[in-house]
């Protein structure tokens, strides 16, 4: 919140907009930011559990899954239902529409023309049912997790494969899972991301080699993602991308300008969350607040930034409520992973806290919301429901 306003100043404040417009709003944006940071910093330190114990996140699992009388790892039963019927579904939808699973699914560095690709999945989407095609994408992106997670967490849980083969096997899938991407490309680097979180905390017992190797792998992270997933090649396009993926200045001062000039009311704030949910939306024409800002300034699917949003409908004194609300989800699904006595649902967990706190930095409460539509509501069902059949069988 101080090194890249700067990096954004040194980059001539480049942007897809006039700088006559944000530029008046520029330091109070920044200043927003600040709001922002001190009342979310404020809450967290509140409400969030400061140390960091290996036995909270995975590893008091296998004495409570024996005392259960469960075998040595506990596959949840909801679960792999659950995963069952979703596999099942896209196994329909991929022998209906063939097409769908080349053009949905892609390698990552083998890819073919991304403009003709594109234009062909938003033909077919066209030609399925509303219904189907969001079910589908629910589904998908859910498998992309599940069906990874299971197998890293059943082959370093398994008693007769040896360390190395442990973590070879648990490499390739990590491999896998970063190269397998859709259009929510951010979802396979997140899950690569976990994979190799779990497995640090899994082995490696010092915790401040663990902190270490988990800044380097950050730094590093970013540094390659930069270069050759973002093709950042001067300060202008670093400042640029800083901008548009972490809930820069100048689209806070675009926001700032948005509101000035525009009539926006509760009924707005309604139809945000129509618009994530796909039925109520056909049936309601809602129009969400990001589309309206995108329209406004000629965008082509820009993200309205939380901090904009918060000034937009709360003004300065409420401006980090949707920060706030995004942490209070992190923190619910932080302890949840402390919770809970099986590692796949502690890996699960991770994985949501992991992109719920992406959401307060790169999105907005539009996709924060849709987040617990397409991406949270399962697991959670699905743990809750086994949490009710472990009582049950304990029970008996």
């Amino acid at each position: 919140y101080t090194i890249f306003p700067v990096i954004i100043v040194l980059g001539n404040y480049r942007c897809d907009v006039a700088v006559d417009i944000y530029q008046p709003y520029f330091n109070s944006a920044c200043l927003l930011m600040d709001i922002e940071l001190v009342c979310a910093f404020i809450f967290i330190s509140i409400f969030s559990d400061h140390t960091i114990r290996k036995s909270r996140y995975l590893y008091n699992c296998k004495r409570r899954e024996e005392k259960a009388g469960y075998s040595h790892i506990f596959l949840p039963r909801v679960l792999l239902i659950s995963i069952a019927v979703m596999l099942f579904y896209n196994i329909i939808m991929y022998l209906v529409y063939p097409e769908l699973f080349g053009l949905y699914w892609r390698i990552a560095f083998f890819e073919s023309n991304e403009a003709v690709r594109l234009a062909k999945l938003n033909a077919l989407i066209n030609r399925i049912p509303g219904f189907f095609y969001y079910s589908f994408k629910l589904t998908a992106e859910l498998l992309r997790f599940l069906l990874i997670l299971v197998p890293v967490v059943v082959i370093n849980n398994h008693k007769k494969i040896n360390t190395i083969a442990k973590w070879t096997l648990t490499f390739i899938l990590a491999v896998i899972a970063f190269s397998l991407i859709s259009n929510e490309q951010l979802n396979s680097w997140m899950l690569c991301f976990v994979i190799c979180f779990y497995m640090i905390i899994k082995y490696i017992k010092i915790s401040k080699i663990l902190f270490l190797i988990g800044l380097s792998a950050i730094g590093l992270g970013f540094v390659f993602v930069m270069l050759f997933i973002a093709n950042v090649k001067d300060l202008e396009s670093f400042a640029r991308i800083i901008n548009n993926y972490f809930n820069g200045p100048i689209n806070i001062a675009n926001a700032m300008h948005f509101k000035d000039h525009t009539e926006l009311g509760f009924a707005n704030f309604i139809q945000d969350f129509c618009s994530q949910i796909p039925l109520l939306e056909r049936l309601t024409n809602s129009i969400s607040i990001n589309v309206l800002y995108n329209k406004y300034y000629s965008f082509g699917g820009a993200i309205l930034p939380t901090t904009g949003y918060g000034y937009i409908y709360f003004g300065y004194l409420g401006v980090a409520l949707p920060a706030i609300m995004m942490c209070a989800g992190i923190i619910f699904f932080d302890r949840l992973t402390e919770r809970s006595d099986s590692e796949i649902y502690k890996l699960i967990f991770m994985v949501l806290a992991t992109h719920f706190g992406l959401s307060v930095g790169m999105y907005n409460p539009i996709i924060y919301y849709s987040l617990w539509v397409y991406e949270a509501l399962v697991p959670c069902l699905a743990y809750f429901l086994d949490r009710k059949l472990q009582r049950l069988f304990h029970r008996n």
